[in-house]
């Protein structure tokens, strides 16, 4: 149906362009490949933002079982590719991978669970210091709603949670334990950090909101963040294909 709806706005201005009085031919075909560009594009935006929605069964449906709609959508076929780089933007791209991996906006890991990810290139990551300030902010926030003291930024922390959330990205896992660099208490006892309590939380999310709405959703994870012990955190924030690879460390 929406492949339908935007084919026919296509058409239409194709129509318009192509019976434009006074146009050389050469002028009216350029218009028209224009028209054609135009409509592909809201084509790939419509279907990239409703694969990404909470939508009606029968919808979903539809759009899951369409040969055009997941052409369309998939992260790795040229109308993505053309459209991520028109957008300048990887949060719908984040959005789609995620979805196509794990069926989900965001991945909010437990205790004790590992999942497999496509291993990411080293230039396709970067530290994300702005949003790793920005998860900061919420986390704190949070606290402070709770009549908590909000927690000390470390660094040190947070090169630790910027180096595992590398690794796991790199290695193609997601999980709190690692076969070369062990759990966060062999991380922290490695970097020399003194502490009486530690805590890790892991996320996976395309935004620093979805990152933290999905920590406060989980209770493991809501315990982390509002524990009276804790008084220090470290935040490392990677970005990569699947969105932000989140490692939060805390420390007491």
């Amino acid at each position: 149906l929406t492949v339908g709806i935007v084919a026919s706005i296509g058409a239409h201005f194709l129509q318009r362009v192509l019976s434009l009085p006074g146009l050389a031919l050469s002028n009216r075909l350029f218009g028209a490949l224009l028209a054609l560009t135009w409509a592909l594009f809201l084509a790939v935006l419509v279907l990239s933002l409703l694969v990404v929605l909470p939508l009606p069964p029968s919808v979903g449906d539809q759009l899951d079982n369409s040969k055009v709609a997941t052409y369309l959508t998939d992260p790795d076929a040229p109308p993505q590719q053309v459209f991520q780089s028109i957008a300048g933007d990887r949060v719908l791209e984040a959005l789609l991978n995620m979805q196509d991996l794990v069926g989900g906006k965001e991945v909010i890991l437990q205790e004790g669970e590992t999942l497999e990810l496509p291993a990411a290139a080293a230039n396709d990551l970067a530290v994300d210091d702005k949003a790793a300030t920005e998860i900061f902010d919420l986390l704190n926030r949070s606290r402070v709603e709770e009549g908590l003291d909000p927690l000390a930024w470390s660094a040190a922390l947070a090169d630790i949670g910027d180096a595992y959330a590398t690794e796991m990205y790199l290695g193609g896992f997601f999980s709190h334990d690692s076969a070369v660099t062990g759990n966060v208490v062999v991380r922290v006892k490695k970097a020399g950090i003194p502490y009486r309590v530690l805590g890790e939380n892991l996320a996976l999310a395309a935004t620093p909101k979805a990152v933290h709405d999905g920590l406060m959703a989980s209770r493991g994870h809501r315990e982390n963040i509002l524990r009276p012990e804790f008084t220090r955190v470290g935040i490392g924030v990677v970005a990569g294909p699947l969105g932000l690879m989140v490692v939060e460390v805390f420390q007491g």
